[in-house]
């Protein structure tokens, strides 16, 4: 069975509210080195033994939500 080609217009109108979606978003933009940066964070934290990794996970979610976790907040070990 062919597959189906999709509606052109049904297409250009989600489109076309992905590109106003992206256009009214008031969030500051990441910079593709900030990216890349996370990126390589949240890889070296999965390479990380298991318990290690959910406390620095911890801590980067905080620190990307701007609630940055100083060593008094983190578990005693």
């Amino acid at each position: 069975m062919p597959a189906k080609t999709p509606d052109p217009d049904a297409y250009d109108s989600w489109f076309r509210a992905k590109v106003q979606e992206a256009l009214d978003d008031q969030r500051p933009a990441t910079s593709q080195a900030r990216a890349i940066e996370l990126a390589q964070i949240a890889i070296d934290v999965a390479n990380m033994p298991e318990e290690l990794g959910k406390l620095l996970d911890k801590g980067i979610d905080k620190h990307l939500r701007g609630q940055h976790a100083r060593p008094r907040d983190l578990p005693k070990s």
